[in-house]
């Protein structure tokens, strides 16, 4: 399965200087949702598998593996402002993990 990134972009960046393309994401599992970081830099991916994992966007490659949940990740979502380092993440058995 390959994840197309070239509709997504961030709400300050424009279409030209943000980054696009396909990510190969056939190795982990079924992907359940996806989030880049503000500046567009760090995609997110959460799979059935219970793994998060950081993607760079400029090389398009996982750069982290964060987890594992006990069950599968249905949700991502990024911090904003001076905490935007931090990803918060959600399984399907209601566990939360925020990621500093």
């Amino acid at each position: 399965m390959r994840v197309d990134a070239s509709a997504a972009t961030p709400a300050s960046q424009g279409l030209a200087s943000f980054a696009r393309g396909d990510y190969d994401v056939s190795g982990y599992g079924n992907l359940f949702c996806a989030q880049y970081d503000y500046p567009g830099r760090r995609l997110a991916t959460g799979s059935s598998d219970g793994m998060v994992r950081l993607w760079c966007t400029e090389r398009r490659v996982v750069i982290m593996e964060l987890g594992p949940h006990k069950a599968p990740v249905c949700s991502l979502s990024w911090a904003q402002g001076m905490l935007s380092v931090n990803l918060a993440s959600a399984s399907t058995d209601g566990q939360v993990i925020i990621w500093r």
